[in-house]
């Protein structure tokens, strides 16, 4: 859905942070976070779904959120849209969704890029 331009720019974002879970020196998962004021938004993940049952990265990351929230001075953690029903039965519930955009430069290819990903979205 999204290519490395756009994480790219995204990485640029003041408040930009990665969670990355790391196992025997290997990537394994990993949250694309924005800090903005109180809040901590676990805007996407990325996880190696062959090693996820066993290595359980998904809650590793969940847990690794809390606590970067709590070392931010967050208060809110939004953690996003999918996976509903993990996440209320880890303690979530839903309010609503806010996205912090910033984006430094505005070159025609990042345009088109946000443009035609906006237009899928709402489709």
């Amino acid at each position: 859905m999204y290519g490395t331009d756009i994480f790219t720019a995204l990485a640029e974002i003041p408040g930009a942070l990665l969670l990355a879970a790391d196992h025997d020196g290997d990537l394994v998962g990993g949250f694309l976070c924005f800090h903005y004021r109180d809040v901590l938004y676990l805007w996407a993940a990325g996880i190696d779904y062959t090693k996820l049952r066993t290595l359980h990265t998904y809650t590793g990351l969940m847990l690794a959120a809390v606590d970067l929230a709590a070392a931010l001075g967050a208060t809110t953690i939004d953690a996003g849209r999918a996976n509903y029903t993990y996440k209320r039965a880890a303690g979530f519930h839903p309010v609503a969704l806010r996205t912090l955009a910033y984006f430094p430069t505005r070159d025609a290819a990042t345009a088109r890029a946000l443009h035609a990903m906006g237009h899928a979205m709402e489709a």
